[in-house]
């Protein structure tokens, strides 16, 4: 059974991204989906089993209204700077590259 010759590179990124998701301005409902009591007796439209926890979008399914706009936050936090990990991607990309040359 042949060899394969491989780089592996261990090395991951993590970061947390944000996002501002506002309640109606018109009746007060959730800018997300729920599927708990209050919000059945609340905000009716804006209850779903199935989607709960995603954003409702542009227009408030309880009262038909416009709502503000989500508002991102970009990136909160990360394991590393973006700077170290896309030197880290030109250094991979240089090594795969060198690699497939000499093959």
């Amino acid at each position: 059974m042949p060899e394969a010759g491989g780089v592996v590179f261990g090395i991951t990124r993590k970061s947390l991204e944000g996002e501002v998701i506002r309640a109606c301005p018109h009746c007060g409902g959730p800018g997300i989906y729920r599927d708990d009591v209050r919000t059945i007796r609340e905000w009716p439209g804006c209850f779903s089993n199935e989607k709960a926890g995603q954003a409702v979008g542009d227009v408030c399914p309880n009262c038909k209204k416009k709502r503000l706009p989500n508002e991102k936050r970009g990136e909160l936090t990360a394991s590393m700077p973006l700077w170290i990990w896309n030197c880290i991607l030109a250094a991979k990309w240089l090594v795969v590259s060198l690699k497939n040359l000499t093959t």
